[in-house]
Protein backbone atom coordinates (compact mmCIF):
# COMPACT_ATOMS: atom_id res chain seq x y z
CA UNK A 1 0.00 0.00 0.00
CA UNK A 2 1.35 3.23 -0.99
CA UNK A 3 0.78 6.43 1.19
CA UNK A 4 1.28 9.55 -0.24
CA UNK A 5 1.75 12.38 2.45
CA UNK A 6 0.81 16.41 1.92
CA UNK A 7 1.22 19.37 4.37
CA UNK A 8 -2.12 18.40 6.86
CA UNK A 9 -3.26 15.25 4.95
CA UNK A 10 -2.10 11.55 3.92
CA UNK A 11 -4.07 9.56 1.61
CA UNK A 12 -3.93 5.62 1.03
CA UNK A 13 -3.87 4.80 -2.97
CA UNK A 14 -6.79 2.31 -2.81
CA UNK A 15 -7.13 1.88 -6.94
CA UNK A 16 -5.97 5.40 -7.66
CA UNK A 17 -2.27 6.39 -8.73
CA UNK A 18 0.16 8.08 -5.92
CA UNK A 19 -0.09 11.93 -8.49
CA UNK A 20 -3.92 11.52 -8.40
CA UNK A 21 -3.95 10.74 -4.72
CA UNK A 22 -1.32 14.07 -4.38
CA UNK A 23 -4.00 16.04 -6.32
CA UNK A 24 -6.19 15.18 -4.37
CA UNK A 25 -4.89 15.81 -1.00
CA UNK A 26 -4.22 19.17 -2.36
CA UNK A 27 -7.91 19.64 -3.18
CA UNK A 28 -8.51 18.63 0.71
CA UNK A 29 -5.89 21.17 1.59
CA UNK A 30 -7.95 24.13 0.18
CA UNK A 31 -6.37 24.57 -3.34
CA UNK A 32 -8.89 25.05 -6.36
CA UNK A 33 -7.93 23.09 -9.64
CA UNK A 34 -6.36 26.09 -10.94
CA UNK A 35 -4.04 26.49 -8.31
CA UNK A 36 -3.47 23.12 -8.08
CA UNK A 37 -2.21 22.88 -11.72
CA UNK A 38 0.24 26.24 -10.87
CA UNK A 39 1.38 24.61 -7.81
CA UNK A 40 2.78 21.34 -9.46
CA UNK A 41 3.66 22.96 -12.73
CA UNK A 42 1.41 21.24 -15.34
CA UNK A 43 -1.63 22.28 -17.53
CA UNK A 44 -5.07 23.01 -16.01
CA UNK A 45 -6.41 20.67 -18.93
CA UNK A 46 -3.98 18.26 -17.30
CA UNK A 47 -5.43 18.29 -13.91
CA UNK A 48 -9.34 18.24 -15.10
CA UNK A 49 -7.69 14.79 -17.01
CA UNK A 50 -6.38 13.54 -13.88
CA UNK A 51 -8.78 14.53 -11.52
CA UNK A 52 -11.26 12.80 -14.50
CA UNK A 53 -9.67 9.61 -13.93
CA UNK A 54 -9.60 9.89 -10.06
CA UNK A 55 -13.27 10.57 -10.35
CA UNK A 56 -14.47 7.23 -12.25
CA UNK A 57 -12.48 5.44 -10.10
CA UNK A 58 -13.57 6.31 -7.00
CA UNK A 59 -17.14 6.79 -8.29
CA UNK A 60 -17.29 10.37 -7.72
CA UNK A 61 -19.12 13.18 -9.67
CA UNK A 62 -16.71 16.10 -8.39
CA UNK A 63 -13.68 16.83 -6.81
CA UNK A 64 -15.19 17.50 -3.69
CA UNK A 65 -17.07 14.20 -3.34
CA UNK A 66 -13.73 12.34 -4.48
CA UNK A 67 -12.40 14.22 -1.28
CA UNK A 68 -15.40 13.24 0.59
CA UNK A 69 -15.35 9.49 -0.34
CA UNK A 70 -11.58 9.49 0.90
CA UNK A 71 -12.10 10.39 4.02
CA UNK A 72 -15.47 8.29 4.43
CA UNK A 73 -13.88 5.17 3.39
CA UNK A 74 -10.50 5.78 5.98
CA UNK A 75 -8.45 5.87 3.39
CA UNK A 76 -7.32 9.89 4.13
CA UNK A 77 -6.83 11.36 7.45
CA UNK A 78 -4.99 14.16 9.13
CA UNK A 79 -1.09 14.11 9.22
CA UNK A 80 -0.25 11.44 12.29
CA UNK A 81 -2.86 10.34 12.98
CA UNK A 82 -3.60 6.39 13.46
CA UNK A 83 -4.98 4.48 10.28
CA UNK A 84 -7.59 3.05 12.69
CA UNK A 85 -8.64 6.37 14.52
Amino acid sequence: MITVKGTKYELDCHGITPRQAEFIILLAEGYSQRQLAAEVGITHQAITARLAGAKAKLSAKTPTEMVAVCFAEGWMRKKGESKDA
